[in-house]
């Protein structure tokens, strides 16, 4: 087991998790680097252990066909090829009918991103009563805990918001959430597996995307140890939210 994968059970362990003969795990693989990384992580840390891993895919029909299927696309091939090389792997692909996101927004008076998010995860819930799954991973790092904790700052967030991201809720986990961007890349190089880069990813008009492209790199190159700040704040939000 390579130190990625590592620190990727030591996620479980953390959480008291055990990979037993009855644990059925289940992740949430949208293309994108983290969730392949996560894929491919698990596979080889339930291989280990003889233990199926339960993919889900959703294609939300809010891009390009061609973009948005090709995801769908290029997670089931690969599920396929991992299974072919002897993991225990099972790919299912929820697709949500082109124009509900825009529908569910004008009914929520939310942006797209929010109902796409609420459509994804009642995909989610679905697919966890149908496979009786007992935790479903979902691929949320580093980077995104900090964007996040960024972005809900600027948005003059609650004590509650100021939390971030959580390892675990209900029966949603994160084990990548130690893990930064830069680690998942050169796992997947060293791995020679490919990911999908979703187009909108570049599109400064959503906050987290303008966090990312514009205001990380001004602390990064100006601000040294602003990552790890951040991080010992969000611990102390935790702690006063805590015994609040």
């Amino acid at each position: 087991m390579c130190k990625f994968e590592s620190e990727v059970k030591k996620s479980f362990d953390s959480l008291g998790i055990s990979f037993n003969s009855e644990l059925r795990l289940g992740a949430a693989v949208s293309g994108g680097a983290d969730s392949i990384s996560l894929l491919i992580s698990l596979c080889n840390i339930l291989s280990e252990y003889n233990l199926p891993l339960y993919v889900i895919t959703v294609n939300h029909n809010i891009r390009p066909e061609n973009e948005t299927a090709g995801d769908a696309l290029f997670v089931k091939g690969l599920c396929d090829s991992l299974k072919a090389d002897g993991k225990i792997v099972e790919c299912s692909v929820y697709e949500i009918e082109r124009g509900k996101v825009e529908k569910e927004a004008d009914i929520r008076k939310s942006g797209i991103e929010e109902s796409a998010r609420f459509l994804r995860y009642e995909c989610f819930n679905q697919f966890i009563k149908e496979k009786k799954i007992d935790y479903l991973c979902l691929a949320h790092n580093k980077n995104d805990q900090l964007e996040t904790l960024l972005m809900r700052f600027l948005q003059g967030g609650s004590l509650e918001s100021m939390r971030g991201i959580m390892t675990s809720r209900e029966c949603f986990i994160r084990p990548l959430l130690n893990i930064g961007r830069n680690e998942i890349e050169e796992y997947l190089k060293s791995k020679n597996v490919s990911w999908r880069t979703d187009s909108t990813n570049s599109d400064t008009q959503y906050l987290r995307n303008n966090i990312r492209m514009n205001l990380v790199p001004v602390l990064n190159s100006n601000f040294p140890g602003w990552q790890k700040a951040l991080l010992n704040a969000r611990s102390h939000f935790e702690d006063d939210y805590s015994v609040i």
